[in-house]
């Protein structure tokens, strides 16, 4: 074995070198000229390493978390709680804002507030429809009897 550890001898005496890339054989009187850097001619040299991504612009989680919760209290109108709604308004708009100030995409925070605005008024819908066909019988009780 040689002392240089990207050049070995085979049985046969032949000796090859490690370019970083391929096995290259070594002429019989010796190398040719100094070791090239980088790939064999013929072969595409490899890019420069990928440089780190831009950081995710502020108020992108805000804007997410606005279609989320639009999306949930537009899918969940029926019940009684309009905390999704609610905060679906609160964070798209605060999203708007900031979008507006670092010009970046609003897209997501408005349709947040839409899908909460819409669930709002789903929900509101519903309980009028719900109080409209509720009575309290003379007895004192409770009854809701709906009629389409």
């Amino acid at each position: 074995m040689s002392e240089n550890p990207n050049v070995r001898v085979n049985p046969d005496g032949s000796r090859w070198v490690w370019d970083g890339t391929d096995w290259n054989l070594i002429p019989a009187g010796g190398p040719a000229g100094p070791p090239r850097a980088g790939p064999p001619a013929g072969f595409p040299a490899y890019g420069a390493q990928p440089a780190w991504a831009a950081p995710a612009p502020a108020g992108r989680g805000l804007s997410i978390a606005s279609l989320v919760l639009g999306i949930i209290g537009a899918s969940w109108f029926l019940s009684f709680l309009v905390v999704p709604q609610v905060l679906a308004i609160v964070f798209g708009t605060v999203a708007i804002s900031k979008a507006k100030r670092q010009g970046t995409a609003k897209g997501m925070a408005i349709a947040g507030v839409i899908l909460g605005a819409a669930g709002i008024l789903m929900a509101v819908g519903f309980w009028v429809i719900v109080i409209q066909n509720c009575v309290t019988l003379p007895n004192g009780q409770f009854s809701c009897e709906f009629r389409p």
